[in-house]
């Protein structure tokens, strides 16, 4: 995500509001001074966050599968 914020003027996070990953990754954004948005899909793009941006990063966060075992 660091690298990604070197390169992009925006980031785009897809993921849940309730995602810690999704969260993390938008709050990294915005620590390195790259505006960075959470978003659940792309009705929730507000065009307005577009404007004068060159480059837009996009990116997801990984899904937490649970592993069920049995022995």
């Amino acid at each position: 995500m660091r690298e990604l914020s070197k390169l992009v003027d925006i980031i785009l996070v897809v993921g849940a509001t309730n995602s810690s990953n999704s969260n993390r990754l938008r709050e990294i954004g915005t620590e390195v001074g790259v505006p960075s948005y959470l978003i659940a899909d792309g009705s929730e793009l507000d065009p307005q966050w577009l404007e004068g941006a060159a480059t837009v990063g996009i990116t997801a966060a990984p899904r937490r599968r649970k592993c069920w075992s049995t022995t």
